[in-house]
């Protein structure tokens, strides 16, 4: 009795052993699916409000950065360099105006009331 009830007992206790692995490796597979499950609405949620967030805060930024810019058409390529443009721009601005409503609210403009002067486009 004694080799044949060692044998059984290793064997048993080998059989006992991938029992316990397979179960080890089945419920913390169950459990990581789970939390997966559980998560995911969750993370998506986040992120949709998160991304709805970022969106509002794009548009807002975009209007700022449209804020006090002027458009113009027509103004001649005749400068070298930025601050030509700036001079062209200020000549431009203080031409007397032909308006009656335009001569009493006249203004004298200086570059110091540009933030930012640029051309866009391509050079003719």
């Amino acid at each position: 009795m004694g080799e044949q009830t060692k044998i059984l007992v290793a064997t048993l206790k080998d059989e006992i052993i991938k029992q316990n692995d397979k179960q080890t490796q089945t419920i913390t597979e169950t459990i990581s699916n789970t939390i997966e499950e559980q998560l995911l609405p969750i993370n998506n949620e986040a992120m949709k409000s998160e991304i709805l967030l970022l969106k509002s805060k794009v548009k807002y930024l975009e209007l700022e950065s449209r804020k006090n810019n002027v458009l113009l058409h027509g103004v001649e390529e005749k400068e070298t360099n930025n601050l030509e443009l700036i001079n062209t721009l200020i000549e431009l601005f203080n031409m007397p105006s032909s308006t009656e409503q335009a001569a009493e609210e006249d203004h004298d403009w200086d570059k110091w009331e540009m933030s930012n002067v640029y051309r866009i486009g391509k050079k003719t």
